[in-house]
């Protein structure tokens, strides 16, 4: 579940951003598949490769990116043009650069101005420097969804974690007792993408107990031994380990 979301009045601007990594890119690519117009075929989405080495690239996708928002659908219509997975926008070496800084108030500007109703812009960013003017048009042009990975070290992460957990969970039709739904929380520790995974061992069980969770081998050995240490077990007598 997203953290916080923010809702454009009549959206063409798309953000899907967060230090959850598995969870941007998976609602991202929904979404992009989603906001495709289906008539447009292969014309209809733009792919931007955000992933980039330095500060050079950057600044090239950027502008790449600007380029095909001022660009006309081919054969009319509408198309989404999706900046995806850039990691150029946090706290990194590559965003305080003069060109990136530069490139990204070009593309602020035209966020601000509005974009063509036949063009959709989506990004996808695993991690966004809020305190920069970029973050703050996203706010408030964008339709906007931050998903951040829960930190198991700060206290009540747990309650967060069983509401993803239990979420996914009943999507696959399946329930957990509640000693195997807080032994399943204390071995993933909130990690969605470990989620996912875990519960495509036990998926299609019904309803899910220790015993099942032992039986489908979820969790490895530093996970086994992070519940251990969580719930002040001596060495031997994890629930989960054989």
């Amino acid at each position: 579940m997203p953290k916080a979301k923010t809702r454009a009045s009549a959206a063409t601007i798309y953000a899907v951003v967060g230090s959850d990594e598995a969870e941007v890119k998976r609602v991202a690519a929904e979404l992009a598949a989603k906001l495709t117009p289906p008539e447009a075929g292969d014309f209809g989405l733009e792919v931007i490769d955000g992933t980039v080495d330095n500060a050079e690239q950057a600044t090239a996708r950027i502008r790449l990116t600007i380029e095909a928002l001022q660009t006309l659908p081919f054969f009319g219509g509408a198309k989404v043009v999706w900046l995806k997975s850039a990691n150029f926008l946090g706290d990194t070496q590559i965003s305080p650069a003069a060109s990136v800084q530069s490139a990204l108030e070009e593309l602020s500007d035209l966020i601000e101005n509005g974009l063509g109703s036949d063009v959709t812009f989506l990004l996808s960013a695993t991690g966004v420097d809020k305190r920069r003017a970029f973050y703050r048009s996203l706010v408030k042009r964008a339709e906007l969804q931050v998903f951040d990975r829960l930190d198991s070290s700060r206290s009540g992460w747990e309650e967060e974690a069983i509401e993803i957990v239990r979420g996914r969970a009943k999507k696959r039709k399946l329930q957990f007792d509640d000693d195997a739904l807080d032994l399943f929380v204390l071995l993933t520790g909130g990690d969605t993408r470990q989620i996912e995974n875990e519960l495509d061992k036990i998926d299609k069980r019904g309803t899910a107990n220790v015993a099942v969770l032992r039986r489908c081998k979820v969790g490895l050995a530093e996970e086994c031994e992070f519940s251990r240490r969580q719930r002040n077990w001596p060495r031997g007598q994890c629930s989960i380990c054989p």
